[in-house]
């Protein structure tokens, strides 16, 4: 443990945030505040894996996913299929990463529960996990973006 840290208790959040920072996913954003927010909803999309929260995973790793991609491409406000061509134009995204974040979208949308009332899938952990992968694989392709 770090000095600062002795006999300090630190969330189960905190810790997760410590972890994500010492990745540097998300060195390569340079508005801090963005940065922070994508760090807390990527941590708490990692919380929720652990505990098979699927659905809440599900939705803030394609939540996170859209937004770098949305900051990485300049094209605020755009649909994320939209978002995910592009990115993919520009070579910010692989074309597995492509397909993948295509199906992904799909299960972002059963954030509405009507959406999730009529499609045709369960939201299982396979899925949330591969959310979680393809967002770290995508933040990790992002590392040499420049602004």
């Amino acid at each position: 443990m770090a000095k600062w840290n002795i006999g300090k208790h630190l969330s189960v959040l905190t810790k997760e945030k410590i972890i994500i920072g010492r990745k540097n996913l998300f060195a390569w954003v340079k508005d801090k505040k963005f940065a922070e927010l994508l760090i807390r909803d990527y941590a708490i999309g990692n919380i929720c894996l652990k505990n098979q929260l699927n659905k809440p995973s599900i939705i803030l790793y394609s939540g996170v996913l859209e937004a770098v991609l949305a900051y990485a491409t300049k094209k605020k406000g755009d649909d994320f299929i939209i978002l995910i061509d592009e990115s993919y134009n520009k070579k910010f995204i692989t074309e597995s990463n492509k397909y993948k974040l295509q199906v992904l979208r799909d299960f972002r949308n059963y954030v509405h529960l009507s959406r999730e009332a009529v499609g045709d899938f369960e939201l299982t952990n396979g899925i949330a996990q591969l959310a979680q992968e393809t967002c770290e694989s995508v933040l990790k392709g992002l590392a040499h973006y420049k602004d």
